[in-house]
C-alpha cells in the first residue's frame, strides 16, 4: 500500500505540470508567417486596410479580431492583416485574449475609407489605467475606472503605419 506522505509531492509536481501546460496553451509565440509585404495600392470602389499589433504585454498573446461582423481569428504581437474592402464606413471589433482563452479587454472602432485609400489600424495593449486612455476602452467586471491590461485601437497616419507595420509578420488565417 502506498502512504499518503508519498503522493503528496507527486500530486504537487501534477498539479504544476497541469497548471503550466494550461498556461501555455494561451502563449501566443513568436508570428511566424512571412514579413511584411505591401499590397499593391487598391482600386477604383476598394480600400486597402492593415491591421497590426506591434507591442509585447506579458501572458497577453492574441487579440481576436471581426471586421463588419466577420471573424478574422486572432491577431498575435508582431503581426499583422490585410484587408481589400469597399470604399464606405466599417466597423472592427477586438478583444484582448488572456491566455489565449478569455477575453481580459476589449475595443469598437467604427471608421470610414474613401476610394484609393490606404488605412492603416494599430492595436495595443496597455497596463494604464483606462482613465488614461480611450474612453471606448473597456475591462470587464472594474467599476472604477482602471484596468489590468487594456486594448486599445486606432487610426495612425500613413507615414507612421507603413514605419510601424515594417518589420511585423502576416497572420495566418
Amino acid at each position: 500500500m502506498i502512504s499518503t506522505r508519498a503522493l503528496t509531492p507527486v500530486l504537487r509536481l501534477t498539479w504544476i505540470a497541469t497548471l503550466l501546460a494550461i498556461m501555455s496553451l494561451g502563449c501566443a509565440g513568436k508570428p511566424k508567417g512571412p514579413l511584411f509585404e505591401a499590397l499593391a495600392p487598391p482600386e477604383s470602389g476598394s480600400a486597402l486596410v492593415y491591421i497590426y499589433r506591434d507591442d509585447v504585454v506579458r501572458g497577453v498573446g492574441s487579440a481576436r479580431l471581426k471586421f463588419d461582423g466577420e471573424d478574422l481569428g486572432e491577431l498575435k504581437n508582431g503581426e499583422y492583416t490585410a484587408l481589400v474592402v469597399y470604399a464606405g464606413r466599417h466597423t472592427v471589433r477586438s478583444a484582448l485574449m488572456w491566455f489565449g482563452l478569455f477575453a481580459r479587454s476589449w475595443h469598437k472602432m467604427d471608421f470610414e475609407v474613401t476610394s484609393g485609400q490606404t488605412q492603416y489600424i494599430r492595436l495595443s495593449a496597455s497596463t494604464q489605467s483606462l482613465a488614461a486612455g480611450p474612453a471606448a476602452a473597456t475591462a470587464p467586471g472594474r467599476s472604477d475606472d482602471k484596468a489590468d491590461v487594456a486594448l486599445l485601437m486606432g487610426s495612425v497616419n500613413t507615414s507612421t503605419g507603413s514605419q510601424q507595420i515594417s518589420s511585423l509578420r502576416r497572420a495566418r488565417p
